[in-house]
């Protein structure tokens, strides 16, 4: 899915498509998914040249966030 923020991050959508990143259940589905498995985890690993830990690029990259895992709950809980 191209709006799921996997192939074209959230950041670089862009703003006149971003609603369907919101619509589309495949985006929160991955986002739980990396941020429960891989938001977490602090080992170090080389990205673009750049030494940073698995959390800070999930972070850094995709927008992911350990913390919002709830939210993400939630939407997927109330999604039709």
């Amino acid at each position: 899915n191209l709006f799921a923020g996997f192939v074209i991050p959230k950041q670089k959508i862009p703003n006149w498509w971003i609603w369907m990143y919101y619509l589309s259940p495949t985006s929160w589905v991955l986002e739980g998914l990396l941020s429960s498995q891989y938001g977490d985890v602090d080992k170090e690993i080389i990205v673009f040249g750049e030494k940073k830990s698995v959390s800070d690029f999930l972070e850094d990259y995709f927008g992911y966030r350990h913390d919002s895992i709830a939210v993400v709950a939630f939407v997927l809980i109330a999604f039709p």
